[in-house]
């Protein structure tokens, strides 16, 4: 019984510290976002509700790679190929 409740314990724990982990990286891409957003916007005026819904479909490594390479575009029809590059998987360098 007692190691029972140990392994529930131990299953508790672990399933919280997943839990933790999963949460931490939701905000960090909700927050990658924010900032990718807000420095298009700033340098290449209102976004259209497409590139706005192709940026929040992005995952952690796409933001990452966007977020690095931002100053590299342009114009903004090249974020726009990128994001189309990006949602089928590629990535341009």
């Amino acid at each position: 019984e007692k190691a029972e409740k140990e392994g529930e314990i131990k299953g508790e724990k672990k399933g919280e510290r997943k839990g933790e982990k999963k949460g931490e990286k939701k905000g960090e891409k909700k927050g990658e976002i924010k900032v990718v957003l807000k420095l298009l916007k700033q340098r290449f005026g209102e976004l259209n509700k497409s590139v706005i819904a192709q940026i929040n479909s992005l995952d952690l490594k796409q933001l990452d790679y966007l977020v690095e390479n931002l100053l590299h575009f342009k114009q903004l029809d090249e974020v726009k190929t990128w994001l189309s590059a990006a949602h089928h998987k590629k990535q341009p360098k």
